[in-house]
């Protein structure tokens, strides 16, 4: 067989479908009765049983067990799996992480499956609607033609407004002056950035030798910054462009972020 429960000491062997194997021990555990429970419970999610057919898959589905079966010994639980109650395992699961929220579930799912007995109610809970959402691992159905051209218009024209304001920006920067001798006016504001690129608050008040707090009440600075550089917005529109018209998908590009773009001065466009 290839998925066997050992019971001493208490554990798991699997053969998997590439001919591989792997031993898991649950021995030590706090609470025995539950321990045993849900591992049998495991040997039904396990190829040629279940889906689960990796030594990986397997150690978080143990991980997930061991974690369940401490927290409540923890909270003074000494039975099995027959006597947890709805109340019980809300509780739990509202406290858990998705993932062992959904491990765990899927445990006592397979414990039943296996023929084992559960309290009134506990296995609707299991196979229920999960309190912890996942995030959606299935890949989404493409967009239709017309979506494309409705995104695309729309980063289109979120880049060209915000290019029209960094060129009108740099014109207005081209008449200012260093702020601590022109005063505290937006092309002066814009002719510092544009000389110093995009800093946080604290660093364009260190070129003043004023602190952040100084420059925050004074005013105009983000204003300045928004103009000058591309905000978050922007700079998704122009990845999503990039892509859109390079067909290199998002993985293809994940390294091209902020982090990795040399300043070049004023008037140049990245």
């Amino acid at each position: 067989m290839p998925t066997m429960l050992i019971d001493e000491p208490l554990g798991l062997t699997c053969v998997f479908s590439d001919g591989s194997r792997a031993d898991y021990s649950m021995d030590g555990l706090p609470n025995p009765r539950l321990a045993r429970d849900l591992t049998l419970g495991l040997v039904d999610l396990i190829h040629p049983h279940g889906t689960a057919d990796s030594e990986g898959t397997v150690n978080f589905y143990v991980q997930s067990l061991r974690s369940m079966v401490r927290i409540l010994a923890a909270q003074g639980f000494t039975g099995g799996a027959a006597e947890l109650r709805r109340g019980q395992l809300a509780e739990f699961w509202m406290s858990s992480p998705s993932r062992l929220e959904a491990m765990t579930r899927s445990l006592l799912e397979g414990y039943a499956q296996s023929g084992g007995a559960l309290g009134e109610g506990v296995l609707e809970l299991a196979a229920g609607r999960h309190f912890n959402i996942q995030p959606n691992r299935h890949a989404l159905p493409p967009y239709a033609e017309e979506e494309w051209q409705r995104l695309t218009g729309i980063c289109r024209t979120l880049v060209d407004d915000s290019y029209a304001a960094h060129r009108q920006a740099l014109a207005d920067a081209a008449d200012g002056r260093h702020p601590l001798e022109g005063g505290w006016e937006p092309g002066n504001l814009r002719w510092l950035l544009a000389r110093v690129g995009p800093v946080s608050i604290g660093e364009f008040g260190q070129h003043l030798e004023v602190s952040a707090a100084v420059v925050r009440n004074r005013g105009g600075f983000h204003d300045a910054t928004r103009a000058v550089f591309p905000h978050l917005d922007v700079l998704i529109a122009y990845r999503l462009l990039f892509g859109i018209y390079s067909g290199i998908v998002p993985d293809g590009i994940a390294d091209l972020v902020v982090e990795d773009i040399d300043w070049a001065g004023v008037g140049v466009r990245t």
